[in-house]
């Protein structure tokens, strides 16, 4: 199951920014997890003409301890 929930937006001329939190629950545990984001869309004529994206999927992994919960060490 994932559950998005929109937490921050911004409109500048022709340019949109949203800042997301989106919950995941694994079926088999019930251990939820939530995934930070960031998207950014160039509008022209009232249509999405390009698209920029971020998002946690590291901390989304660490969530549902699919990867360990240490510091990376370089």
């Amino acid at each position: 199951m994932r559950r998005a929930h929109a937490s921050d937006g911004w409109l500048v001329e022709d340019r949109v920014v949203v800042s997301l939190a989106q919950t995941y629950r694994r079926d088999a545990t019930g251990a939820t997890a939530v995934q930070n984001a960031c998207k950014m869309y160039r509008l022209a004529q009232s249509r999405i003409v390009e698209f920029w994206g971020e998002q946690d999927l590291y901390g989304l992994l660490r969530g549902l301890d699919l990867v360990p919960d240490e510091p990376i060490r370089f």
